[in-house]
């Protein structure tokens, strides 16, 4: 957590910056450890710009990020195919009903950001009541967010993890 005065901007990239540094610096300095890849930098789409990620990968930090839901994004994931979709998995490893995780990485284009930034897209049907957003499609809530994670998608209970694929 960061305090800043109240006049002054909230979710800045400086700010994300401000604290990484402030916890990075709360790690363990045994001589054998390293930070980076073992670390895994988390933030909700407020972290979502490019001067926070270049940041992270420029530090080797391994992250997963909220992402927005632009235009291209929400284009890209209606052009994804049927088979491209896999059943989520909940906390406790089972299939969520009604909600579904695809990678559309190659459908949009990433090239102005960091290097081996992967793209990775939730739809679920919202919980009743819930009103749909724009960017949201055939009622179904669409969430976004982005990694440098290496791993394919999260496995199946009781099978071994898919090796990542480019979609």
């Amino acid at each position: 957590m960061l305090l800043r005065p109240g006049n002054h901007g909230s979710n800045t990239a400086t700010d994300h910056i401000t604290v990484v540094k402030q916890a990075l610096a709360q790690l363990p300095c045994d001589p054998g450890y390293r930070v980076g890849r073992n670390v895994l930098i988390r933030t909700d789409g407020a972290g979502g710009s490019h001067a926070f990620l270049e940041h992270l990968t420029k530090l080797r930090l391994s992250h997963t990020i909220g992402f927005g839901l632009t235009d291209a994004v929400v284009e890209a994931i209606s052009l994804s195919p049927e088979d491209r979709w896999t059943p989520a998995y909940g906390p406790d490893g089972q299939v969520r009903d009604g909600a579904w995780v695809a990678e559309p990485t190659d459908l949009v284009d990433l090239s102005s950001w960091p290097a081996g930034m992967r793209l990775i897209v939730r739809k679920e049907r919202p919980c009743p009541g819930a009103q749909l957003r724009f960017s949201d499609a055939d009622g179904l809530r669409l969430t976004v967010f982005v990694t440098n994670t290496r791993h394919g998608q999260l496995p199946g209970p009781g099978t071994a993890a898919p090796s990542p694929r480019p979609l």
